[in-house]
């Protein structure tokens, strides 16, 4: 396993799981949406799915160490089905994931360096799927050893 998968296994998968009734999804949310519109299926809103976005050198020390930042997007995604209740859902799942990152990074602050938000960004789908989402991406920073 390399460095960066058990960041992210550490700090936020596992934490994210531990938020109550959210289905959580390992990669991009475009493979998840179908399972999560069919009924029949056991992922079910609301979800939030985490796949990286980029991973950039910012600095080497020597021939062994590299000082990477990994920018991980988040999209947490909730039912439109009761439009009345879309935006307090959204809140509220953005808010319980930021919570959830947050405690357990500063009482389990791993290998990781440092871990910033970014601006969430509310979206609806291209399609007319009954599904509002949000975008967030979060840089990890972390010491990579050769």
């Amino acid at each position: 396993m390399t460095i960066i998968t058990g960041i992210i296994t550490e700090s936020i998968e596992t934490p994210l799981n531990n938020i109550v009734g959210v289905s959580v999804l390992p990669g991009y949310m475009i493979h998840y949406a179908n399972d999560l519109l069919n009924s029949n299926n056991p992922v079910t809103f609301p979800a939030i799915s985490f796949a990286p976005i980029t991973d950039e050198t910012t600095s080497q020390s020597g021939k062994v160490k590299l000082k990477n930042s990994r920018v991980m997007r988040l999209i947490g995604a909730v039912s439109v089905v009761d439009r009345t209740l879309v935006n307090s859902n959204l809140d509220s799942l953005l808010f319980a994931v930021r919570k959830a990152l947050i405690v357990n990074n500063h009482d389990n602050p791993a290998a990781l360096t440092k871990l910033e938000f970014g601006t969430a960004v509310f979206k609806l789908p291209d399609s007319q799927d009954q599904y509002a989402f949000f975008e967030l991406d979060i840089t990890i920073s972390y010491v990579e050893v050769l």
